[in-house]
This record gives structure tokens, sequence and C-alpha cells, in this order.
């Protein structure tokens, strides 16, 4: 599981709703993340997506290696900066710990709501 969000270019905003000021794409390991960020950047790179909600326990590349490997990019100016926000059920200090020393910017347990964004 995994989340972006980031908001559209202004001239399609609607103002009708804060839901509407978001975009939200879900893909389903850590390879998808790296490739959905890339394809992003490609396409407009006016509109990359702001906030990554990116779990820990993801098939193929985890969040941890992920979020890595989307830093290393920043770093490297090939993506601009993005927040990455740990999702994840292990909720302890230690696992939260492991996420900060991952290069994540913080950490929301599940579940959560949209409120709590």
């Amino acid at each position: 599981f995994f989340l972006m969000i980031r908001r559209p270019p202004r001239s399609t905003q609607s103002r009708s709703s804060a839901a509407s000021d978001v975009y939200k794409r879900q893909v389903y390991n850590g390879e998808q993340v790296i490739e959905s960020v890339l394809k992003r950047q490609k396409q407009c790179s006016g509109c990359m997506y702001k906030l990554l909600l990116i779990d820990c326990d993801m098939p193929v590349l985890d969040g941890f290696e992920a979020t890595k490997i989307l830093k290393k990019m920043m770093k490297d100016d090939v993506i601009p900066e993005i927040v990455i926000l740990a999702c994840t059920a292990f909720a302890s200090s230690k696992d939260e710990q492991k996420c900060l020393q991952a290069g994540m910017n913080g950490f929301i347990p599940k579940p959560f709501s949209y409120k709590t964004l």
C-alpha cells in the first residue's frame, strides 16, 4: 500500500472542498513508488507529489529502501523535495526511530483518517 498526495496545478484547482485539493495514487510495492515519482517528474515537474505516505512493509522493495533511494534522488536534484511519512501498523518508538533513520520525515501509525493528515 502506498498513497501519494499532491496539489493539482492551480489552473485546475477547485475551491469547493479540501478533498478536491488532493490527488491520490496507490501503488503496490517499492519499485512502483520509485517509477511513479520518476514518471510524474518527467511528465510535469511543476506538479510533483508533495507528500508520500509510504508503508514500511511493502513487497519487492520495502518502504525503508524506497525512502533511501528517493532521498538520494532528492539530494542529487533528480527530483524536488518531497515529504515522506511512514505509514505502518508497527507503532513502537523503536519502529518510529527506524523510520526516521531511513530518512522519513515523520510517522503515522495505522489506522489513520484523512482528518489526521
